[in-house]
Protein backbone atom coordinates (compact mmCIF):
# COMPACT_ATOMS: atom_id res chain seq x y z
CA UNK A 1 0.00 0.00 0.00
CA UNK A 2 1.20 3.25 -0.90
CA UNK A 3 2.71 5.33 2.11
CA UNK A 4 1.02 8.66 0.57
CA UNK A 5 -2.53 8.47 1.96
CA UNK A 6 -4.95 11.76 1.21
CA UNK A 7 -7.30 12.51 4.13
CA UNK A 8 -8.87 15.88 2.99
CA UNK A 9 -12.08 16.40 1.56
CA UNK A 10 -10.11 18.59 -1.36
CA UNK A 11 -6.93 16.14 -1.49
CA UNK A 12 -9.50 13.25 -1.96
CA UNK A 13 -11.66 15.24 -4.69
CA UNK A 14 -8.69 16.66 -6.75
CA UNK A 15 -7.05 12.77 -7.35
CA UNK A 16 -10.92 11.76 -7.96
CA UNK A 17 -10.99 14.40 -10.74
CA UNK A 18 -7.54 13.13 -11.84
CA UNK A 19 -8.82 9.69 -12.32
CA UNK A 20 -11.50 10.69 -14.21
CA UNK A 21 -10.15 12.72 -16.48
CA UNK A 22 -7.25 9.80 -17.67
CA UNK A 23 -9.78 6.97 -17.56
CA UNK A 24 -12.96 8.84 -19.10
CA UNK A 25 -12.24 8.40 -22.71
CA UNK A 26 -13.58 4.57 -24.25
CA UNK A 27 -11.45 3.06 -26.97
CA UNK A 28 -12.41 4.93 -30.41
CA UNK A 29 -12.17 2.68 -33.93
CA UNK A 30 -10.06 5.29 -36.53
CA UNK A 31 -10.18 1.44 -38.53
CA UNK A 32 -12.16 -0.45 -41.00
CA UNK A 33 -14.30 -3.07 -39.12
CA UNK A 34 -12.93 -6.47 -40.11
CA UNK A 35 -12.26 -9.24 -38.08
CA UNK A 36 -8.28 -8.90 -37.12
CA UNK A 37 -9.15 -4.65 -36.56
CA UNK A 38 -12.00 -5.79 -34.54
CA UNK A 39 -9.65 -7.78 -32.62
CA UNK A 40 -7.05 -5.16 -32.73
CA UNK A 41 -9.61 -2.64 -30.79
CA UNK A 42 -11.09 -5.23 -28.35
CA UNK A 43 -7.37 -5.83 -27.26
CA UNK A 44 -6.75 -1.99 -26.84
CA UNK A 45 -10.05 -1.54 -25.02
CA UNK A 46 -9.10 -4.95 -22.60
CA UNK A 47 -5.90 -2.90 -21.73
CA UNK A 48 -7.68 0.10 -21.12
CA UNK A 49 -9.66 -1.76 -18.93
CA UNK A 50 -6.84 -3.44 -16.72
CA UNK A 51 -5.35 0.17 -16.75
CA UNK A 52 -8.43 1.61 -15.08
CA UNK A 53 -8.83 -1.45 -12.69
CA UNK A 54 -5.03 -1.12 -11.93
CA UNK A 55 -5.76 3.23 -11.27
CA UNK A 56 -8.65 2.47 -9.07
CA UNK A 57 -6.56 0.09 -6.90
CA UNK A 58 -4.03 2.96 -6.34
CA UNK A 59 -6.52 5.36 -5.81
CA UNK A 60 -8.41 3.10 -3.50
CA UNK A 61 -4.89 2.99 -1.85
CA UNK A 62 -4.69 6.53 -1.69
CA UNK A 63 -7.87 7.44 -0.15
CA UNK A 64 -7.34 4.31 2.79
CA UNK A 65 -11.25 3.66 2.07
CA UNK A 66 -11.49 0.49 4.22
CA UNK A 67 -10.09 3.07 7.23
CA UNK A 68 -12.26 5.87 5.97
CA UNK A 69 -11.16 9.11 7.28
CA UNK A 70 -13.33 12.00 8.01
CA UNK A 71 -12.70 13.24 4.98
CA UNK A 72 -13.31 10.02 2.32
CA UNK A 73 -17.11 10.05 4.55
CA UNK A 74 -17.32 13.63 3.54
CA UNK A 75 -16.43 12.38 -0.04
CA UNK A 76 -19.00 9.85 0.11
CA UNK A 77 -21.67 12.23 1.53
CA UNK A 78 -20.99 14.99 -1.35
CA UNK A 79 -21.33 12.24 -4.09
CA UNK A 80 -24.71 11.15 -1.77
CA UNK A 81 -23.69 7.93 -1.78
CA UNK A 82 -24.28 6.16 1.74
CA UNK A 83 -21.33 4.86 3.87
CA UNK A 84 -20.96 1.09 3.64
CA UNK A 85 -23.10 -1.35 6.10
CA UNK A 86 -20.26 -3.06 8.49
CA UNK A 87 -19.82 -6.61 6.77
CA UNK A 88 -20.43 -5.01 3.21
CA UNK A 89 -17.55 -4.48 0.48
CA UNK A 90 -16.34 -1.26 1.27
CA UNK A 91 -15.53 -0.67 -2.37
CA UNK A 92 -19.06 -0.49 -3.54
CA UNK A 93 -19.38 2.99 -1.66
CA UNK A 94 -16.18 3.98 -2.93
CA UNK A 95 -16.64 3.06 -7.01
CA UNK A 96 -20.38 4.72 -6.83
CA UNK A 97 -18.93 7.55 -5.41
CA UNK A 98 -15.74 7.63 -7.99
CA UNK A 99 -18.09 6.87 -10.76
CA UNK A 100 -21.40 9.02 -9.95
CA UNK A 101 -22.21 11.91 -12.72
CA UNK A 102 -23.61 15.10 -11.87
CA UNK A 103 -26.86 16.06 -13.08
CA UNK A 104 -28.41 19.08 -14.72
CA UNK A 105 -29.54 19.78 -11.10
CA UNK A 106 -25.97 19.47 -9.45
CA UNK A 107 -26.69 16.96 -7.35
CA UNK A 108 -24.39 13.87 -7.84
CA UNK A 109 -26.21 10.40 -9.59
CA UNK A 110 -25.48 6.52 -9.59
CA UNK A 111 -27.75 5.48 -11.51
CA UNK A 112 -28.66 2.83 -14.06
CA UNK A 113 -26.32 3.87 -17.03
CA UNK A 114 -23.35 3.66 -14.36
CA UNK A 115 -24.12 -0.02 -12.92
CA UNK A 116 -21.76 -1.41 -14.93
CA UNK A 117 -19.00 -0.23 -12.85
CA UNK A 118 -20.63 -2.23 -9.87
CA UNK A 119 -18.09 -5.56 -10.68
CA UNK A 120 -15.00 -3.07 -10.16
CA UNK A 121 -15.99 -3.05 -6.43
CA UNK A 122 -15.01 -7.04 -6.47
CA UNK A 123 -12.09 -6.25 -8.47
CA UNK A 124 -10.29 -3.43 -5.92
CA UNK A 125 -10.85 -5.46 -3.05
CA UNK A 126 -9.67 -8.87 -4.21
CA UNK A 127 -6.79 -6.40 -5.64
CA UNK A 128 -6.04 -4.58 -2.88
CA UNK A 129 -5.84 -7.53 -0.93
CA UNK A 130 -3.39 -9.66 -3.04
CA UNK A 131 -1.02 -6.84 -2.41
CA UNK A 132 -1.04 -6.48 1.17
CA UNK A 133 -0.42 -10.18 0.98
CA UNK A 134 2.19 -9.71 -1.51
CA UNK A 135 0.88 -11.90 -3.82
CA UNK A 136 1.56 -9.26 -7.15
CA UNK A 137 5.06 -9.36 -7.86
CA UNK A 138 4.59 -6.73 -10.86
CA UNK A 139 2.08 -4.76 -12.49
CA UNK A 140 -1.32 -4.88 -11.05
CA UNK A 141 -2.17 -5.27 -15.09
CA UNK A 142 0.22 -8.26 -15.86
CA UNK A 143 -1.57 -10.12 -12.80
CA UNK A 144 -4.84 -9.48 -14.06
CA UNK A 145 -3.80 -11.01 -17.27
CA UNK A 146 -2.24 -14.54 -15.47
CA UNK A 147 -5.25 -14.67 -13.28
CA UNK A 148 -7.29 -17.14 -14.57
CA UNK A 149 -10.22 -16.14 -16.67
CA UNK A 150 -8.88 -12.39 -15.97
CA UNK A 151 -11.33 -9.89 -14.52
CA UNK A 152 -14.03 -12.51 -14.56
CA UNK A 153 -11.98 -14.70 -12.55
CA UNK A 154 -10.89 -12.24 -10.36
CA UNK A 155 -14.92 -11.09 -9.58
CA UNK A 156 -16.24 -14.60 -9.34
CA UNK A 157 -13.05 -15.87 -6.33
CA UNK A 158 -14.12 -12.16 -4.52
CA UNK A 159 -17.13 -13.18 -4.04
CA UNK A 160 -16.39 -16.38 -2.99
CA UNK A 161 -13.66 -15.13 -0.21
CA UNK A 162 -16.00 -12.98 0.73
CA UNK A 163 -20.11 -14.43 0.86
CA UNK A 164 -22.38 -12.03 2.26
CA UNK A 165 -24.57 -12.99 5.36
CA UNK A 166 -27.37 -14.26 3.51
CA UNK A 167 -25.07 -16.47 0.96
CA UNK A 168 -23.02 -17.62 4.43
CA UNK A 169 -25.94 -18.46 5.91
CA UNK A 170 -26.80 -20.31 2.90
CA UNK A 171 -23.70 -22.40 2.40
CA UNK A 172 -23.92 -23.22 5.90
CA UNK A 173 -27.24 -24.90 5.50
CA UNK A 174 -26.43 -26.81 2.11
CA UNK A 175 -22.72 -28.32 4.42
CA UNK A 176 -24.93 -29.09 7.24
CA UNK A 177 -27.30 -31.15 4.64
CA UNK A 178 -24.15 -32.72 3.14
CA UNK A 179 -22.99 -33.46 6.62
CA UNK A 180 -25.76 -35.48 7.85
CA UNK A 181 -26.83 -36.75 4.35
CA UNK A 182 -28.31 -40.52 4.53
CA UNK A 183 -25.87 -43.35 3.40
CA UNK A 184 -26.88 -44.46 0.15
CA UNK A 185 -24.71 -47.67 0.34
CA UNK A 186 -22.28 -48.93 3.62
CA UNK A 187 -19.13 -51.35 2.76
CA UNK A 188 -17.41 -52.95 5.81
CA UNK A 189 -14.06 -51.62 4.79
CA UNK A 190 -12.98 -48.62 7.30
CA UNK A 191 -9.60 -47.43 5.09
CA UNK A 192 -8.46 -47.21 8.56
CA UNK A 193 -10.83 -44.23 9.45
CA UNK A 194 -12.53 -43.63 12.83
CA UNK A 195 -16.07 -43.53 13.01
CA UNK A 196 -17.04 -39.57 11.95
CA UNK A 197 -13.95 -39.35 9.57
CA UNK A 198 -14.88 -38.21 5.59
CA UNK A 199 -13.53 -40.88 3.11
CA UNK A 200 -13.48 -40.29 -0.27
CA UNK A 201 -13.59 -43.71 -2.54
CA UNK A 202 -12.62 -44.69 -6.13
CA UNK A 203 -13.97 -47.02 -8.53
CA UNK A 204 -15.86 -48.46 -11.11
CA UNK A 205 -19.01 -50.44 -12.38
CA UNK A 206 -18.81 -54.11 -13.10
CA UNK A 207 -21.63 -56.39 -13.75
CA UNK A 208 -24.18 -54.03 -12.36
CA UNK A 209 -21.86 -53.28 -9.32
CA UNK A 210 -19.26 -50.71 -8.20
CA UNK A 211 -16.32 -52.05 -6.93
CA UNK A 212 -14.63 -49.76 -4.70
CA UNK A 213 -10.82 -49.96 -5.47
CA UNK A 214 -9.33 -47.19 -3.42
CA UNK A 215 -10.43 -45.05 -0.56
CA UNK A 216 -8.58 -42.20 1.60
CA UNK A 217 -9.65 -39.92 4.68
CA UNK A 218 -10.15 -36.30 4.16
CA UNK A 219 -7.52 -34.58 6.67
CA UNK A 220 -8.12 -30.72 5.00
CA UNK A 221 -10.75 -29.05 6.63
CA UNK A 222 -11.17 -27.02 3.40
CA UNK A 223 -11.77 -29.86 1.59
CA UNK A 224 -14.08 -31.71 3.74
CA UNK A 225 -16.33 -28.70 4.24
CA UNK A 226 -15.97 -28.37 -0.12
CA UNK A 227 -17.18 -31.86 -0.06
CA UNK A 228 -20.22 -31.88 2.51
CA UNK A 229 -21.56 -28.65 0.47
CA UNK A 230 -21.03 -30.69 -2.91
CA UNK A 231 -23.27 -33.83 -0.92
CA UNK A 232 -25.31 -31.22 -0.08
CA UNK A 233 -26.26 -29.31 -3.15
CA UNK A 234 -26.54 -32.79 -4.67
CA UNK A 235 -29.91 -33.77 -2.05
Amino acid sequence: MTNNIVVELNEIEDAVADFIKDHKNPVVADIESNDKQISVLHAKSRDRTYDMVAALVDLAELLSVETSSPGYESFLVSRAISKPAKGHNPYMAFIKAVFAVKGVNGVWVFGPEQRSYEKHANHVRYLVNAKRQGLIAGSVQDFIRSFDGMLKGIEAQDREDNPNAAQAKRVADTRFDGKNAMAKATISETFSAKDGDLVVMYGRVSNGQTEVLHGKVVDNAAKRDSIYFTIGKAK
